[in-house]
């Protein structure tokens, strides 16, 4: 199995921490948001990554570089002008043709190792972790749900039809991830470069089976402004990154 870390955007709310660095290397108790990451995916033993970068390209390189680790890097050029769905869309090569599928990572989120390998070895195929212990008027994307298959995903599902709110990562399996990248190639034909793909993948979940795996647990903290990296520093313990890893 293959996985993409989604790290081209800037992350304006975080302003002024990430006047010139990616949200993905901030740091929480020592450790940027990447290390936790790149901690869960070594732990699953989870080799093959690629990097999908846009705003300060070079110092993810250069954190990379200073931590010895090598992965596959993908620059998305045109990061100004396009969201994350079109980063998925640059990584296509990268995972199409991965026999296990692929995982997907937005590079604000730091989560157990062990939440990882929870949905890696989750008998659905194709899934997100979610939450169904949740604050309806919260900031997090909200879903629907008929079952376990989700019928909608975004900020605007109302709050009376909202049973859970994503967290990530996200799994495919190789049907279903080229699946989603067909899906999303059918936008990027028409011109369609701007699609946030958390918003998207609902979209396809009405056309596919894809499912919301509940979070059994797991601690867990999501980085969008600045009251969110210093609830992490309380969330989130000091050696959380060697939990389950040693």
């Amino acid at each position: 199995m293959k996985a993409v870390i989604l790290a081209g955007g800037q992350g304006k709310r975080l302003l002024p921490y990430t006047l010139d660095k990616p949200k993905c290397l901030l740091s929480v108790h020592g450790q940027t948001i990447l290390d936790y990451q790149l901690a869960a995916l070594d732990f699953c033993k989870i080799k093959e990554v690629a990097i999908v970068t846009g705003f300060c390209h070079l110092a993810i390189i250069e954190h990379l570089q200073k931590k010895g680790i090598s992965v596959e890097i993908i620059h998305n050029h045109k990061y100004e002008e396009t969201n994350n769905a079109y980063g998925i869309w640059l990584a296509r090569d990268y995972v199409s043709k991965s026999p296990d599928g692929f995982l997907l990572i937005n590079s604000d989120l730091i989560f157990r190792p062990a939440m990882l390998k929870f949905l890696i070895n989750h008998a659905e195929p194709d899934g997100i972790i979610i939450q169904k212990k949740f604050d309806p008027k919260g900031d997090m994307v909200k879903i629907a749900m008929e079952g376990d298959n989700i019928v909608a995903m975004s900020k605007q599902v109302p709050p009376e039809q909202a049973v859970a709110e994503a967290i990530g990562p996200v799994k495919f399996s190789q049907k279903g991830g080229n699946n989603f990248l067909d899906f999303i190639g059918s936008f990027i034909a028409k011109g369609e470069f701007n699609h946030w793909f958390f918003y998207m993948l609902g979209d396809f979940a009405r056309q596919h089976h894809f499912v919301g795996i509940e979070n059994p647990g797991f601690v867990w903290a999501e980085i969008d402004t600045p009251e969110d990296l210093n609830l992490a520093k309380d969330i989130i313990p000091e050696r959380f990154i060697n939990i389950d890893v040693h």
